[in-house]
């Protein structure tokens, strides 16, 4: 089912993409409230018209089309806001940035305000987050306040994996730095910005907390992935799905494209 709707949910303008999945039911005996599991994926920086499931013309996305297929997929939704922590704000207050008032300048939730990791915690909910984007770390703004767990991908538990996974992407002959600037050589540098090639750890992590979690109770997760978002690390078999010419690949990681700017 195809609806249109005007949502601030997206993030980057209409280029994010936010998926609430109902996963199921639970009952919290803490209150007796039975509600539905909640899963929320924020894909930074992904335009619409590059996904398949918005018309573009290479299957960009058919893991999406096999879930839309069964779900509503909103065709018009507007972000309140161009980048993180203000469309953030949003998605979690449900409030315009004129209303919650989180911008560069003031990049806090005021205490005034309810998250919603906050409201369903305070509904029996279990709350879970994984942040691979720095502008939303537990020590850099209050966004995630209210989930009982947060990880994130450039410290903690999945630190080191999350820097692995990244490696592994790497090719040593790559110089095009607009693809994926400061990893020459087949280094990564070890700032926050440059362990955001999370998404298949987050899956693993989020797949593990399912395990081990309170199976009473339901739950709230959020994951955020970055790999969109620049510097990208395309692997060899994304690189070949979206390009197919192996001439085409090769001559793309030889070329210093800033060079001929």
């Amino acid at each position: 089912m195809r609806k249109y709707f005007l949502a601030a949910v997206a993030l980057f303008l209409v280029v994010g993409l936010t998926i609430v999945g109902v996963v199921g039911h639970r009952y919290s005996k803490r209150t007796g409230f039975a509600g539905p599991n909640v899963l929320i994926i924020v894909w930074d920086t992904v335009r619409a018209d590059r996904m398949s499931l918005y018309g573009h013309s290479r299957p960009t996305t058919p893991k999406l089309e096999q879930i839309a297929a069964e779900s509503v997929v909103f065709d018009r939704a507007i972000s309140p806001a161009i980048w993180t922590v203000p469309s953030h704000a949003s998605i979690f207050t449900g409030m315009s940035v004129t209303n919650h008032g989180t911008n560069v300048r003031h990049r806090w939730v005021d205490e005034k305000h309810l998250l919603m990791a906050e409201w369903f915690g305070a509904n029996g909910y279990e709350t879970w987050a994984f942040s691979a984007n720095p502008n939303l770390g537990p020590h850099t703004v209050n966004l995630l306040q209210g989930f009982d767990t947060i990880h994130v991908s450039w410290r903690g538990v999945w630190g080191k994996k999350v820097l692995d996974v990244t490696k592994e992407k790497l090719i040593d002959r790559d110089r095009s730095t607009e693809i994926s600037p400061s990893f020459a050589g087949g280094q990564v540098q070890d700032v926050a910005h440059y362990r955001w090639n999370a998404a298949p750890v987050s899956r693993l992590a989020f797949l593990s907390w399912l395990k081990k979690r309170r199976r009473s109770r339901p739950f709230l997760a959020y994951i955020n992935m970055m790999e969109a978002h620049r510097p990208r690390v395309p692997t060899v078999h994304a690189r070949d799905q979206a390009i197919g010419d192996p001439e085409q690949i090769e001559l793309g990681l030889a070329t210093e494209v800033t060079e001929y700017a």
